[in-house]
């Protein structure tokens, strides 16, 4: 089966971020309505298949970090 991965983009400083403190401590400093996306890569094979790989794929398709 093919492996398809994934990565969530938005995240960091959002109302569940423990960026600067526990989780929900300031939940709107980013707005009320922060974008959170879920970015999709091509799938991979399953004999291409290894958690490096993957690993490097996700960490590309997260980008920056926010």
């Amino acid at each position: 089966m093919p492996v398809v991965p994934l990565a969530l983009r938005g995240l960091w400083g959002s109302f569940f971020s423990r960026m600067g403190g526990a989780a929900m401590t300031r939940p709107f400093r980013r707005g009320v309505l922060s974008k959170i996306g879920l970015v999709a890569g091509a799938a991979v094979p399953p004999q291409q298949v290894t958690p490096e790989g993957l690993q490097e794929q996700v960490l590309a398709l997260r980008g920056d970090w926010k």
